[in-house]
């Protein structure tokens, strides 16, 4: 039976491309994507069974001792990806990661105090990271103009060429006996 393929394993393999950071970035994206599964599972299970008077059973304990270890690992998983975040070049991101890049950068700086050290390390990487997002939205807008730009020439130039056939025709089925031979065709 085929394997199914998953958006996160179509990422990990084609965009990354051989970029080991991009590459541990989308696998603890992932991580993380499943771990909060399981822990909203792990948290169905607890209300469960709490409702159903099961607080001091050995279940209980070890549905509350698994929520602990997927708690501490998803701390861990998304503080090893806010560090590979940081470490990336901006140059070797896509759209899509620059404008969540410029997020998470942008609500560090509002928490920073104003002018401080922090603040302005945090607001030279938005600057850094709003520079190469617009620079590659300005492409993509650029490249999407001139692909309009040349559908709408194609569009014209069919249109003349209908326009051409049509007064050929039209010119040709001026004499009443042609335009009868022609409508019998």
């Amino acid at each position: 039976m085929a394997k199914k393929l998953r958006d996160e394993d179509l990422i990990l393999n084609i965009v990354v491309n051989g970029d080991r950071g991009k590459k541990e970035i989308g696998e603890l994206e992932r991580a993380v994507k499943d771990t909060n599964a399981e822990l909203r599972a792990l948290e169905r299970e607890e209300k469960r069974l709490r409702r159903s008077g099961k607080q001091n059973t050995e279940q209980y304990r070890a549905v509350t001792d698994a929520i602990k270890q997927k708690n501490n690992a998803l701390t861990i998983a998304e503080s090893r990806l806010k560090v590979l975040r940081s470490q990336i070049d901006v140059n070797k991101m896509s759209l899509v990661d620059l404008r969540r890049e410029m997020n998470r950068v942008r609500r560090l700086r509002d928490l920073a105090g104003p002018h401080t050290e922090e603040w302005r390390k945090h607001d030279q990487r938005l600057k850094e990271v709003t520079a190469r997002y617009q620079e590659l939205d300005g492409r993509a807008r650029t490249t999407g103009s001139s692909l309009q730009r040349m559908a709408g020439r194609f569009n014209h130039y069919i249109g003349v060429l209908t326009a051409g056939f049509a007064t050929m025709i039209a010119g040709s089925l001026r004499n009443p006996q042609d335009h009868q031979r022609f409508c019998r065709i």
